[in-house]
């Protein structure tokens, strides 16, 4: 069995959330060492500053936790959610298709307390593919698995500055908005942006309609006409550089993941 030191990182959402420090996580593996394409099974144990096991985590979109992970060049990104046992620990079975180094963020939030964010550094043997740069992208335009998604910024990418982020969404073949996305983790999209080098992550959800029309400065925002499936989302970048951004939409019950690659200044 292998237990992992704790990177604690700092939440971003719609404002700063620094990561509470009333609770620790626990992250053992089995087996001990990780290969490629052999399960593994990850289990997950939350406490209290005191040692005392923190038990049940509230339920937030869905889930009572959230596992992003990634490999360090952010070509490869899993979203899962491991599941409450009797003894209060969270376990995820899981193969990796190769070897590399990743990171595993956790994101959970305890019974009437902060929303927390941990982190921790796994290494998989076996060969690993070629990294991939990161490149910003200067049309925020991508299609994937039969949609066409298009982001638009409200403004600059600048870091310190709340942003809105709308996507709107198109049948590829068709070019028409698509009507039919189906709610993801209780909501029409989910998303986590990532910066590079793996040091800030920022896990957001749609604003609902209420949000959109009551932001702050008397600000309106309002879907665009030529859209009906059209999503929005609020974030702050905390510092300049490249972030990369996973949005996920869900369509005839199959979960696609649409990439982009900001630089924020």
């Amino acid at each position: 069995m292998k237990t992992f030191a704790i990177v604690i990182l700092v939440f971003f959402a719609s404002a700063c959330i620094e990561t509470h420090e009333h609770y620790t996580a626990e992250l053992t593996t089995n087996p001990e060492e990780i290969e490629s394409g052999t399960p593994v099974e990850f289990s997950f144990l939350v406490k209290k500053s005191n040692g005392e096991i923190a038990g049940d985590l509230e339920i937030v979109h869905e889930k009572p936790m959230h596992l992003f992970m990634v490999s360090s060049d952010l070509s490869q990104y899993f979203h899962e959610h491991p599941k409450q046992q009797a003894d209060s620990t969270y376990l995820l079975p899981f193969t990796f298709p190769n070897g590399g180094n990743f990171k595993i963020f956790i994101d959970f939030k305890p019974k009437d307390d902060e929303q927390t964010v941990e982190s921790f550094d796994v290494e998989v043997a076996g060969d690993a593919p070629e990294k991939v740069e990161l490149v910003p992208d200067e049309v925020f335009e991508k299609s994937v698995e039969g949609i066409t998604v298009k982001m638009k910024p409200d403004g600059e990418l600048l870091k310190h500055k709340d942003l809105v982020f709308k996507f709107d969404v198109f049948d590829s073949a068709s070019g028409e908005p698509v009507t039919d996305l189906e709610n993801y983790l209780g909501a029409k999209a989910h998303f986590v942006i990532i910066r590079k080098g793996l040091g800030r992550f920022v896990h957001a959800h749609p604003m609902s309609p209420e949000e959109m029309a009551n932001m702050s400065g008397g600000m309106k925002m309002k879907p665009d006409a030529k859209s009906t499936s059209q999503v929005s989302a609020m974030t702050n970048f905390p510092n300049s550089g490249v972030y990369k951004v996973f949005a996920q939409f869900k369509r005839n019950g199959k979960v696609i993941t649409v990439t982009y690659v900001l630089q924020v200044k």
